[in-house]
């Protein structure tokens, strides 16, 4: 199985758990282990993704400023 097959096979799994857990007719003790399920799928698969830092949206240009300083008092 290759990497891109491995990802695929788990978003289709998350995806079928997280189907389950809005469906009508869930008991407790299911959703108590689809949740569980989920929680491990994540934690075994939550290496950190490489990640740009000039691509964030929320990277500060300078001082941020308040709404309020706009105006003047």
């Amino acid at each position: 199985m290759t990497d891109a097959d491995g990802r695929t096979h788990t978003i289709e799994r998350l995806q079928s758990l997280l189907n389950r857990l809005s469906a009508s007719d869930l008991t407790l003790v299911e959703a108590n282990d689809l949740r569980a399920q989920v929680l491990d799928m994540l934690s075994e698969s939550s290496a950190p993704a490489p990640v740009d830092p000039g691509s964030s949206p929320f990277r500060l240009r300078g001082r941020p400023t308040m709404a309020c300083e706009a105006l003047c008092c």
